[in-house]
């Protein structure tokens, strides 16, 4: 029997949380055939292709400011529907639905979009209220903000239209972590700092973004610092046009006029792989995170989450077994948490295989698109 073939529009080829799910999809798709037009080209179009999947990559480069470019891009989706007869549209991300809404709306063919959240500004409202059937989130707190946002045009929506949580997982198939090359890593930072082998080590993995509150960690671990030793190490920064040399420039200073036990290691390309060199996966975000993929691939390498009490990293942490939490954006607060962690030492490998067992069962990226799947069916 023919399988069903769902286009898949995304906005961006760079790999970050919502492209990661993308992979995803190309990977564990059973029972419907993925079709992918990027708005963009980048990584992503390259990782599609290398598993032998069905990409387009548009000709015009859309902008909503700009109607005509808008209604290109619709025409030349509208010819790969028809082309490869598509069942079902799914668009990833508010900006995705614009043009998956509009797609819907003149071949009624049935329209779902996934926000990676959190819901902020005109372009989600507007993706609210064209065309669709179901919005997928991550947490029930970007089901929130999706829903605050649309409460002034309520109205204008469909009453039949669901919101459905579907959080992304990481690939556990795909899963490959040397231990022994972690230990020589965890072991190599430490020497690099001047530290003892035992000195408990706490990372972040993020964007330099302020947002992102790096320098919460950083004032966290001068304060933590002045009772035990805890060090610290960050990757990412790679200058990306999502990236801020200037932040990252006031950090490094701060790091270094406090001389603080921190390593910036830049970006990595095996994120379960650095993870497991450390004892925690620290998430120090000064605004809500709408998930925060990190903490997963932190928990499947063994790494202790410590997360804000908010947002959805604390629908993560569901026990104490599983992770930490603090107030946001309190660095007083996640300093004690961080000072925490040298009762815990040595870090014993039992916790780290039952904080990987957990995130493995609970967070798969099989079982995410087999949800999917079931959805669509």
């Amino acid at each position: 029997m023919t399988k069903k073939k769902a286009l898949y529009i995304v906005p961006t080829a760079q790999i970050g949380g919502a492209e990661t799910f993308i992979k995803h999809t190309a990977l564990y798709h059973k029972n419907i055939e993925p079709i992918y037009f990027l708005l963009n080209d980048g990584p992503l179009k390259k990782y599609l292709e290398q598993r032998k999947q069905r990409v387009y990559l548009g000709q015009t480069q859309p902008r909503l400011s700009c109607p005509v470019s808008v209604l290109k891009t619709v025409r030349e989706i509208k010819k790969v529907i028809k082309a490869e007869s598509i069942s079902f549209i799914f668009s990833n991300m508010a900006y995705a639905a614009i043009f998956g809404g509009l797609l819907s709306k003149t071949t009624s063919i049935p329209h779902v979009w996934y926000q990676h959240g959190p819901a902020s500004g005109w372009m989600d409202r507007v993706a609210g209220v064209l065309p669709h059937q179901t919005i997928f989130v991550n947490s029930w707190f970007t089901k929130e903000t999706q829903e605050r946002l649309e409460a002034p045009v309520k109205s204008l929506i469909s009453k039949k239209r669901k919101i459905v949580r579907l959080q992304l997982g990481v690939a556990t198939d795909e899963i490959e972590i040397d231990l022994v090359k972690a230990k020589k890593e965890r072991l190599r930072i430490l020497k690099e700092l001047e530290l003892p082998e035992n000195t408990p080590l706490s990372a972040m993995l993020c964007r330099f973004q302020s947002w992102k509150g790096i320098h919460i960690f950083l004032e966290a671990l001068r304060v933590a610092n002045i009772k035990t030793k805890v060090a610290g190490v960050i990757w990412g920064g790679s200058h990306s046009p999502n990236e801020s040399k200037g932040y990252e420039s006031e950090l490094r200073h701060f790091a270094k006029e406090n001389q603080l036990p921190v390593v910036f290691a830049g970006p990595t390309e095996n994120a379960l792989q650095s993870l497991a060199s450390v004892d925690a996966i620290i998430n120090a975000s000064i605004q809500p995170e709408p998930f925060g993929l990190s903490i997963i691939e932190g928990l499947v390498a063994g790494a202790l989450p410590i997360v804000p009490n908010c947002g959805g990293p604390a629908e993560i942490i569901t026990s104490k077994e599983i992770g930490m939490s603090y107030k946001m954006g309190d660095a007083a607060e996640l300093a004690e948490r961080l000072v925490r962690l040298t009762e815990m030492q040595p870090f014993k490998e039992e916790k780290r295989i039952f904080l990987s067992d957990f995130a493995k069962k609970e967070y798969s990226a099989q079982k995410t698109v087999e949800s999917l799947e079931d959805y669509f069916e």
